[in-house]
């Protein structure tokens, strides 16, 4: 699926539902992949939970259900078509910012039997140090809210703090689609939208790229925690006790394994 980039300014547990495309999680249990040497066995011993990219979500596009169940060499066989995918494990790892750039990662969560959706993000630099994070209880709602009010919080958070050159990372594709798209004026997102859209095209270089979730791990547990937070928006200073051996991982340049199709 590669990576997707937006570019702005003038460079340019529980039933959760957060993930790429759809924000679906899936659990691939024992992977059977013919020939993939060490790097399968990576994958058996991670116990792999998927994101599966979907054509939607819950408020904006059409949600399009597609089951795929693992076969037999490592080919996926999708219910929707019957047409196989062959998937081969990848090792992914976040990856710090060049020099005299930040780096905001952001992510929404819901849980989906109670409804209840949250955001967090945080700001690292080309060292891979921490800078500022938040998490946020926003309620409840669709996970693309979440999503989208995790945007609009981290870029906010980095205009106030004097960022000029800002790569922003998301694992939800949805949130690039609608930050594009044409929405209707009684859209429910359509105010979120474009108050994201004014912080991302305001004066500096700021670029909003698509990462598959194993190299969003940090602002995935941030959107967790907010869903146990008092309503609102609640800023750190220093990481969260809860988040350290995360960030320690990011910062040593841990893999973490991934099917991808090919």
């Amino acid at each position: 699926m590669g990576a997707n980039e937006s570019r702005g300014g003038s460079g340019s547990g529980n039933n959760d539902e957060n993930g790429d495309g759809s924000r679906r999680k899936r659990n691939t249990g024992a992977i059977v992949a013919a020939g993939a040497g060490a790097v399968a066995g990576a994958l058996l011993a991670y116990g792999l939970s998927r994101k599966v990219s979907g054509s939607g979500s819950e408020s904006q596009l059409g949600q399009k259900e597609e089951e795929e169940k693992p076969g037999r060499g490592g080919v996926l066989i999708s219910s929707a078509g019957l047409d196989p995918k062959k998937e081969e494990p990848t090792m992914l790892a976040w990856k710090p910012p060049p020099a005299s750039t930040m780096k905001l990662n952001i992510d929404g969560s819901r849980n989906g039997s109670s409804g209840a959706i949250a955001a967090g993000g945080l700001i690292r630099n080309s060292a891979g140090d921490w800078i500022a994070g938040f998490s946020a209880n926003l309620g409840h709602g669709d996970i693309l809210k979440a999503e989208l009010s995790a945007l609009c919080h981290g870029l906010e958070l980095a205009q106030r703090m004097q960022v000029t050159k800002l790569i922003v990372e998301t694992d939800s594709e949805p949130v690039l689609r609608i930050l594009n798209a044409n929405l209707e004026d009684h859209h429910p997102l359509l105010i979120l939208r474009n108050k994201c859209r004014s912080y991302w095209k305001s004066s500096w270089d700021c670029k909003i790229n698509h990462v598959y979730r194993e190299v969003n791990s940090a602002a995935d547990s941030l959107a967790k925690m907010g869903r146990g937070m008092e309503m609102g928006t609640h800023f750190f200073d220093k990481p969260p006790d809860g988040i350290i051996g995360v960030l320690q991982d990011d910062r040593a340049g841990r893999s973490r394994p991934r099917l991808i199709s090919v």
